[in-house]
């Protein structure tokens, strides 16, 4: 039901450039006198389109859309989001939309090494902090002030090497006009990255990722993962070979996280497609959930670009109120949540039976497969009834029947017939009220529910 097909992604994509370059328009109005903002404003916007999409279509390049147009649409107004992005940065709320102007300088240096066009008027740029080249994987290390002036003509050459590259003038050499970056660990076999560098990865606010990052100098845990995801596509090519391709066709970005004890706990979010936050593991059927798990996110929300799938006019955006119970967390969540709780991980469960029926796996390997199978399933069919009293569009209708019949006619019975709710449990999902006891799953699922209607004062 989640499309595979590209064209979501694309439009999306489209959509995004066109706010970008609506927003350049803006900033050149907003700052007529800023004669060097004006210049590379006039520069990007006549890049080509494939390396505006490679630039911003990056993570960074979407925050950075995403961001500067909350400062534009607010005017300086109270704003959630830009109050917890300045506080995260140490700067005033006032200084942010000065802040992302700076930052502008990275794409800007980023466009002119990957088109290798020169500029036609003169442009400074400036970076004051290591940094991350959108859409290259390529970093920068400096700890002090850098300013590049290029002049009318001038371009930057870049020099690659096996650990990195360097950049440097066409017109003048000298260290004024160099720089030396580092590469991201990369897979060669799939177009994704591990990064824990950029802005975008390691940034904390509300809405984002809050465990900690594995640091990027931990150079043996990041290749030991590239070859981890590497295993686990090549499992979900088994479930799905069109998700294999996608990880093949487009670029993405992994950002690894120290997991909490006996949890393996992954994000996403609704703003910045391509990037996982995942939790570290040397098992890759369970890196392969969370990649399962995390896409079918991405794929919902690129969904409800179009269709809100829950009727607003009940719900509104339906993340607003935590009243409603899910089987994958102890505190009452939104409907939004639990919806999409419901459709990933029916997909993941999907995954896991077909790894079952398909996988040729041995003893240890079918055994985690029928258990995490098992959990997720019993989990759903809990899923399912806080949210049938949910109002959902006529689009939204259909995607909740179509899952609602998945689970009904497909995986209960499954699990049923093999009696797989007797076997031991299998978190990977973190509670914090620790981890609900118990000797099967069925007892598991059922206390839990149990103890959270006791816990918010409902009846069953």
């Amino acid at each position: 039901m989640l499309s595979n097909d590209p064209i979501w992604l694309q439009q999306k994509n489209r959509r995004l450039l066109l706010e970008l370059i609506v927003i350049l328009n803006q900033l050149k109005v907003k700052f007529p006198n800023n004669l060097n903002l004006t210049n590379k404003i006039i520069y990007i916007k006549a890049s080509e389109i494939s390396n505006l999409e490679q630039v911003f279509l990056s993570p960074e390049g979407r925050q950075w859309i995403y961001f500067v147009y909350n400062e534009l649409k607010n005017s300086g107004k109270p704003n959630t989001l830009m109050h917890e992005y300045a506080g995260w940065l140490g700067i005033n709320q006032s200084e942010v939309l000065s802040y992302l102007i700076q930052k502008l300088d990275e794409f800007v240096l980023t466009l002119l090494m990957v088109s290798g066009r020169s500029v036609h008027e003169r442009i400074v740029l400036k970076f004051q902090i290591s940094f991350l080249l959108p859409g290259l994987n390529l970093f920068s290390k400096i700890s002090t002030e850098r300013i590049f002036s290029l002049e009318p003509g001038e371009a930057i050459e870049i020099i690659y090497s096996s650990v990195g590259a360097k950049i440097c003038s066409t017109q003048k050499a000298g260290s004024s006009k160099e720089m030396i970056f580092e590469k991201l660990e990369s897979s060669s076999l799939y177009s994704f990255c591990i990064d824990s560098v950029s802005e975008v990865s390691r940034i904390n606010i509300r809405g984002r990722e809050h465990l900690p990052r594995i640091a990027s100098e931990n150079k043996d845990l990041i290749l030991k993962q590239v070859k981890v995801i590497e295993k686990a596509l090549a499992y979900i090519k088994i479930f799905d070979d069109s998700i294999e391709q996608y990880f093949k066709d487009i670029r993405n970005s992994f950002v690894p996280l120290q997991a909490p004890e006996g949890a393996l706990p992954s994000s996403s979010n609704s703003s910045i497609d391509t990037m996982f936050w995942y939790s570290v593991t040397d098992e890759p059927m369970l890196m392969a959930e969370m990649i399962i798990h995390e896409y079918s996110h991405q794929r919902l929300f690129r969904l409800q670009d179009n269709d809100p799938l829950l009727d607003p006019s009940i719900h509104g955006s339906g993340w607003e109120k935590c009243e409603i119970y899910s089987p994958w967390r102890d505190d009452p969540r939104p409907i939004n949540g639990v919806f999409h709780g419901f459709i990933v991980f029916t997909e993941a469960s999907r995954f896991w039976m077909s790894l079952i029926k398909k996988g040729e796996l041995n003893q240890v390997e079918l055994e985690i497969s029928k258990r995490r199978m098992a959990m997720l399933v019993l989990q759903l069919n809990h899923a399912r009834e806080s949210l049938r009293q949910s109002r959902f569009t006529a689009q939204g209708e259909i995607v909740f029947s179509f899952y609602g019949d998945l689970l009904t006619k497909e995986l209960i019975p499954y699990v049923n017939e093999h009696r797989l709710a007797d076997l031991q449990p299998f978190f990977m999902e973190h509670h914090d009220d620790g981890l609900p006891s118990g000797s099967s799953i069925l007892e598991v699922v059922r206390k839990h529910k149990t103890q959270w209607m006791k816990r918010n004062d409902q009846s069953k």
